[in-house]
C-alpha cells in the first residue's frame, strides 16, 4: 500500500467581482477609522508583557528547597518518591 501526500486547503479562493464603474461623485468619502481597545485588552497586554519578563521556574525557591533537603530540614521519603515516579510512567 502506497501512501501519497495530498495537500489541500480547507479554504477555496473566490474571484472578487469588479464593482460597477465608480465615478468620483459616487465614490464614498474615505474615513479614517481608529481602533479603540477595551480596558480588558489593555490589562491583558500588560500581563503578557509582565509574564514575558519572568522566568518559568522560580530558581530562588528551587535553591531554598535544595538547601533544606541538604540540611535535613525537609525529609525526603524515597519510597513514596519512587512510587510516584513509577505511577507517572505507567499511565
Amino acid at each position: 500500500m502506497k501512501i501519497t501526500r495530498t495537500d489541500f486547503s480547507p479554504l477555496t479562493p473566490r474571484q472578487q467581482s469588479e464593482p460597477a464603474a465608480v465615478t468620483p461623485q459616487s465614490r464614498p468619502a474615505v474615513s479614517q477609522s481608529q481602533t479603540v481597545f477595551s480596558g480588558t485588552v489593555r490589562e491583558l497586554e500588560a500581563v503578557r508583557a509582565g509574564l514575558a519578563q519572568t522566568s518559568e521556574v522560580d530558581m530562588d525557591k528551587v535553591s531554598a528547597l535544595r538547601q533544606a533537603i541538604a540540611d535535613g530540614q525537609l525529609p525526603l521519603d524515597l519510597d513514596a518518591l519512587s512510587a510516584a515516579i513509577v505511577d507517572l510512567h505507567r499511565s
